[in-house]
């Protein structure tokens, strides 16, 4: 990508930002849940 000759790169660039940021919030999110779930199972089964 060269800056100045094409506009729609520069919102490419800042898109792709939104989308990895939105992408990394998601997967926070998504380890947390089985994180409580996960530490909550094994004990259960090793009795």
């Amino acid at each position: 990508c060269q800056y100045g000759q094409q506009p729609w790169c520069t919102q490419l660039q800042s898109l792709i930002k939104i989308v990895l940021n939105t992408l990394d919030a998601q997967h926070h999110q998504c380890k947390r849940i089985p994180a409580t779930v996960v530490m909550a199972g094994p004990p259960s089964r090793s009795r």
